[in-house]
């Protein structure tokens, strides 16, 4: 035990991230095709996809060079189970040097918890922990409330038997590479991939531990940018090799994303069963090619495509909780619906437009230390204190530290969260008090609230919504509204007005409506939303969406029993059918959801607000296919079976 308590004391030394690489044999610095055309891709289908999937970023590398990039691709998110491939690399790196020997046990190794283990469980090797068949059923950190409930019973399974993706393999895994290697996780990423690969943000502040009660074994953090995700998958495409040097075994690379069957879970997209490999997910085939990926909470993902010689990277904005929408349907899109153009045979290769960094102004130690303290901002507290030559933000996130910008005195900028630290100074420029704002605006506004009162401040909403430019400002303008004891619906409206493309905005608004009023409410409120933004000019947006399906349901049109008949029948694995006066849709035998028109040929689905159906005829206007659309408008197509499918259907609906 005391071995593992040395492993937690954790390196505090802050490095620099030198350099800039793109890939193998490539100059330094990511180049990009110059237009997606001239590498196969729809530059406008792939903005559109990115748009609608509510990613933060998107990074689509092809034969080493950029093809698109979409949002914040500099900024470093959590990123979640995407951790676990990057150990898997690290692991697989001492592997190579013998430091760790696969075949070892728990028990060999002294591996316990604060419940023992079983000794059935210690005979669970170090390759059964990587496959997640360790048959190890212990509370883990960062568990979600699904991984416990379905978390199997102890005992129930014997090592190397069962696939569960378990919390409690993943962190005894990292407690083994500290304590076998005797490294701190973040420090050896940082060294043996992150420098050589030449990652433009991340070094070691950006990984933390997460201890919980539950268990010695913490769960350990990341957060990364889009480009360097980018890097680590290009990485992996190239077998492990950068610029010559062999950085993670061939052989482990191979290895460690071949996915063994069995795990009970499938991609959305395709249908197509998942398989695990050492902490990586492979489909084979998919389309008739091999993806193998790293995956992590709200939807991110590194994509590897070897056949294609692409390399996808989704993250969305973890700091708002907020995710990809229909995560395996947007890398379907992007990978295979927006390619199809015939690639430049000599594409022109320019170097990638970097966002501008944010510049502040530098601080000496003395002028550093004057900020270093605790302070709390209502019910929040933070620290400021010193890392690595600069000053950084802690406790605002359990576990997390981000590094501050100072732009003037007074005010500094938290990177990552791209928030900003107001500070009160005395008469000597020493900080009394700092309050935390989501922007300079944000600020503004809440100072006004604070003058005029809440009254006052109703009325001011449509002056707000004209200047508030991003989701997280509103966000952080929602929490603090509700503090000063505005109504949380009122709040809802405003951002969903403000935000009429948002899938986010309009979900949280609709399920606020439904609560407490309804269908008819919801829809009467969305309706409203609808006739201010088409008086302001607004073209069609989610919130328009929205509102035709929650008023198809709210007031039903009446359809003939003959335009029933003519939708009833199979579309591959769909069934349309008529009950009685009802149109009915099946996806299996045992469940069936009403239709409600829209408009002709589009119908609603029962309780589901984010996907409509639509069928399409053919020139001598027969029904001939069915198309499922997605809120983020994509969309999945059936074509209609031979045969007479509307007297099948009826035939099965009557019995």
């Amino acid at each position: 035990m005391k071995r593992m308590q040395r492993t937690w004391i954790l390196f505090l030394v802050l490095a620099a991230v030198p350099g800039r690489l793109a890939a193998e044999g490539r100059p330094e610095g990511w180049r990009r095709y110059r237009t997606p055309e001239e590498a196969g891709w729809s530059g406008e289908r792939l903005a559109a996809v990115c748009r609608n999937a509510n990613a933060a970023s998107v990074f689509l590398v092809h034969d080493g060079r950029v093809v698109f990039t979409y949002g914040e691709c500099r900024r470093r998110f959590k990123i979640h189970s995407m951790r676990k491939s990057i150990l898997s690399a690290l692991v697989g790196i001492a592997v190579g040097e013998k430091e760790i020997d696969l075949r070892r046990s728990l028990a060999e190794i002294g591996i316990a918890d604060k419940t023992p283990l079983t000794e059935g469980e210690g005979r669970a090797r170090i390759l059964d922990l990587l496959k997640a068949r360790s048959g190890v059923y212990l509370p883990a950190a960062a568990e979600t409330s699904y991984m416990k409930e379905i978390r199997p019973a102890r005992g129930s399974h014997a090592p190397g038997e069962f696939f569960y993706y378990n919390n409690w393999d993943f962190n005894a895994l990292g407690t083994i590479y500290c304590e076998l290697t005797g490294h701190d996780i973040f420090a050896d990423f940082e060294r043996r991939i992150a420098q050589p690969l030449g990652m433009q943000d991340f070094a070691r502040i950006d990984g933390c531990y997460n201890f919980e009660d539950a268990s010695i074994h913490p769960a350990y953090n990341f957060m990364m940018s889009a480009r360097d995700l980018a890097r680590f998958g290009q990485l992996f495409l190239q077998q492990g090799k950068w610029r010559g040097r062999q950085v993670v075994p061939e052989k482990w690379v191979r290895e460690s994303t071949s996915g063994i069957p069995g795990t009970g879970e499938r991609n959305n997209a395709s249908d197509d069963p998942l398989r695990y490999g050492y902490l990586w997910y492979e489909i084979d085939p998919y389309r008739g090619q091999r993806l193998y990926f790293a995956a992590g909470h709200y939807g991110q993902r590194v994509v590897v495509a070897p056949a294609m010689k692409t390399v996808l990277v989704l993250q969305s904005n973890t700091y708002l909780a907020e995710g990809i929408s229909d995560v395996d349907f947007v890398v379907d899109d992007i990978l295979f619906n927006c390619r199809g153009g015939t690639p430049a045979p000599r594409p022109e290769f320019i170097p990638l437009e970097e966002s501008a960094a944010f510049k502040g102004m530098k601080l000496r130690s003395r002028a550093q230390a004057k900020y270093c303290k605790a302070y709390s901002d209502g019910g929040a507290a933070f620290a400021i204190r010193r890392e690595g030559g600069g000053l950084v933000l802690a406790g605002f996130m359990p576990n997390y530290l981000f590094r501050l910008l100072p732009l003037t005195s007074e005010l500094f900028r938290v990177e990552d969260i791209d928030m900003y630290v107001f500070f009160s100074l005395d008469e000597r420029g020493i900080p009394q008090q700092a309050r935390i704002h989501k922007s300079p605006l944000a600020k503004e506004m809440l100072d006004a609230i604070a003058q005029s009162g809440m009254e006052k401040a109703r009325e001011r909403f449509p002056e707000w919504r004209k200047r508030i430019h991003s989701l997280e400002e509103m966000t952080d303008l929602s929490r603090e509204l509700q503090l000063r004891g505005i109504d949380n619906l009122e709040i809802l409206k405003l951002s969903a007005e403000a935000f009429p493309y948002s899938f986010r905005a309009q979900q949280a608004l609709n399920s606020a409506l439904m609560k407490k009023g309804g269908l008819a409410a919801s829809a009467a409120a969305f309706g409203e939303i609808v006739r201010r933004l088409q008086e302001e000019g607004k073209g069609r947006t989610k919130t328009e969406w929205l509102h035709e399906i929650l008023r198809s349901q709210a007031d039903p049109q009446p359809i003939a029993l003959s335009e029933m008949d003519e939708y009833a029948g199979n579309y591959g694995p769909r069934r349309i059918a008529r009950e009685g006066s009802e149109l009915v849709y099946f996806v299996d035998p045992g469940r069936k959801t009403r239709l409600f028109r829209i408009h002709a040929d589009e119908f609603s689905l029962q309780g589901q607000f984010f996907r409509r159906l639509r069928f399409a005829r053919d020139g001598s206007g027969r029904v001939v296919k069915l198309v499922m659309n997605y809120y983020r408008d994509s969309s999945e197509e059936s074509a209609r079976t031979e045969g007479d499918p509307a007297t099948d259907a009826r035939g099965a609906a009557e019995k």
